[in-house]
């Protein structure tokens, strides 16, 4: 057998361990070799940067400063951040930070905008007592000079106010229009406790918490509690209701301390006066609220201010000497400045007999008999039963009061006879006029007998008795022009502020027209009227079908079911992102 010859195995094992020994690869990685995908041009080129990269030497600068390598954002926070989760979560929240603070702002400028233009809050009272009648707003354009408007209270007291049924938030708020109408207006709130020295600034008024002081450098005006909330009594239940009469109040006073030129009314004293120092100052509180300002002097030790248009005699006790008549005579007869000139008397029953001053009266045409008092039968026409209290007639005839009112509850209570003694020729140029007069069921009782049963003995004579008388003399050669007044009023209690100060009589109303008649400013409108509202009553009204539309349909219904519907609606939006 011929051991040289080899197999085709046996060669194919040798060639391969020559190849081996030779350095060379074997078939199987040839074939890999041979099967490596050929090199792209993209390829090249990152092979290309990667070589030069690593050929360049690092540069010295930067590796002093040791300069940091750019942190790459991780991919998956790249994802993150680029889902459409995110981006409308995103959205949605950045949506929900700017409605926050468009609120905010809106909130913010609404109510800096309420602050100084208080007319945008809307008046939702009935009778809109929060917001200025036209007649006050005018009046608060008009104001030429700067005013004031002081309220006195003290901290939380207006909170106690109201608690006790009266609203002063509603002087805040028509303060705060008044204001707003007119740049010269000034409201501030002033505290007695804290700053006691401005009451001192008017010493001879009784400030309180609860008043208002409106001031200009011509005059000022000082509005009570009652002033801006009178009551009013109920004559058959005896019940008590009090008003809101701000409005016309401080719309009044606003107005009068503008005026360039008002009547002067001086109140003699110096007699004994049954009307006493308080009595005195409510009803000069009732002269300033009708436009008048109002002087108290001696008339025995001085001379009657220069510029009275009215001399008021309020009930002296004791009689005047021949040279206070003489001063009586010659502001009667003088007329410096062209305007008309009066006296006011009142009287009442028991009061000392003064011959002097009867006498001058008598002189005019008045005669007045303090001894008796005039008593009303007819118990419909007296207050309470009372018969020394009851409703004068007034008469008109003579157009003595203008006005064309009726005065229909004009009250003359403890009144004596009055008569008018040149009613039917006038003497020496004077005529007189009666202003008012008791029924034909009236008759008279002694005064020293008011409180024992002989005041009805005369109860038998009954008759009209005249109450009121004026005296009246034309100061023209022509009967035109500035006239000469006495007078005289049987009832001073009638211009008492227990009946000046109520609605339920018409006392107030006919004392006001009487002294603008008797100063020729019945043409001039100095006091603003608006219906007076009762306090307590509701404020806001509203129908049945307006309360069930609202509290029903709008509160209990609409709004939930909105408001659940858009949080369906973002729920179930936000459940897909």
């Amino acid at each position: 057998m011929n051991n040289d010859k080899k197999t085709p195995q046996e060669e194919l094992l040798e060639e391969v361990k020559k190849e081996e020994a030779a350095g060379g690869k074997p078939q199987e990685e040839k074939g890999k070799a041979s099967q490596a995908p050929e090199a792209s041009p993209e390829n090249a080129k990152a092979e290309d940067a990667k070589a030069k990269d690593a050929s360049q030497p690092e540069n010295p600068e930067e590796k002093k400063a040791g300069k940091k390598k750019k942190i790459k954002m991780p991919s998956s926070l790249k994802k993150a951040l680029k889902s459409r989760r995110f981006q409308r979560g995103g959205i949605a929240t950045a949506f929900t930070a700017i409605f926050i603070v468009v609120v905010i702002l809106v909130n913010v400028v609404v109510s800096l905008l309420s602050d100084r233009f208080p007319s945008m809050n809307i008046d939702l009272t009935a009778n809109q007592v929060n917001t200025l009648s036209e007649e006050a707003l005018d009046v608060a354009k008009d104001v030429q000079y700067e005013t004031n408007i002081y309220i006195i209270a003290s901290d939380g007291w207006i909170d106690y106010a109201e608690s006790y049924g009266y609203p002063y938030s509603t002087l805040i708020s028509i303060t705060d229009r008044l204001v707003e109408a007119n740049s010269k207006i000034h409201v501030e709130t002033i505290d007695l406790e804290t700053n006691p020295t401005f009451a001192n600034e008017y010493a001879d008024e009784s400030l309180t918490n609860g008043c208002v002081v409106v001031e200009t450098e011509k005059r000022y005006r000082v509005l009570t509690t009652n002033d801006l909330f009178p009551s009013e009594q109920n004559s058959q239940t005896g019940s008590t209701a009090l008003y809101n009469d701000v409005n016309s109040a401080v719309a009044s006073a606003l107005q009068q301390v503008n005026l360039e030129k008002v009547p002067l009314i001086s109140i003699a004293t110096g007699h004994s006066e049954m009307l006493q120092s308080t009595d005195l100052d409510m009803i000069t509180s009732f002269f300033n609220d009708y436009a008048f300002d109002v002087q108290q002097f001696d008339i025995l030790t001085e001379d009657i201010p220069e510029d009275t248009r009215i001399l008021y005699i309020p009930t002296p006790g004791t009689d005047y000497t021949e040279a206070e008549l003489e001063k009586l005579d010659t502001y009667l007869s003088e007329d410096p400045n062209g305007d008309s000139r009066s006296i006011l008397f009142t009287a009442n029953p028991g009061q000392a007999t003064l011959p002097n001053l009867q006498a001058f009266l008598e002189e005019w045409g008045i005669s007045y008999d303090s001894s008796s008092i005039v008593m009303e039968s007819d118990t419909s026409r007296t207050m309470g039963g009372t018969p020394y209290a009851f409703i004068a007639d007034v008469d008109n005839s003579e157009s003595m009061i203008p006005s064309g009112d009726t005065y229909s509850l004009l009250l003359t209570p403890m009144s004596v006879p009055v008569e008018g003694l040149f009613n039917d020729s006038s003497v020496n140029g004077v005529g007189t006029y009666t202003l008012f007069s008791s029924s034909e069921s009236s008759y008279l009782a002694k005064a020293e007998d008011l409180n024992t049963e002989d005041a009805d003995s005369g109860n038998t004579e009954q008759a009209s008795y005249e109450l009121g008388v004026m005296a009246r003399k034309s100061l023209a050669s022509d009967g035109l022009g500035a006239s000469a007044n006495v007078v005289v009023l049987g009832s001073t209690y009638m211009i008492s502020p227990a009946y000046t100060s109520t609605n339920t009589f018409s006392n107030s109303d006919y004392f006001a027209d009487l002294l603008r008649y008797m100063t020729d400013t019945t043409d001039s409108n100095n006091t603003v009227y608006s219906p007076s509202v009762q306090v307590g009553t509701a404020d806001m009204t509203a129908t049945t079908a307006v309360i069930n539309v609202l509290g029903l349909g709008v509160f209990t219904i609409a709004i939930p079911v909105v408001v659940l519907l858009v949080g369906l609606v973002i729920y179930f939006k936000r459940r897909h992102l």
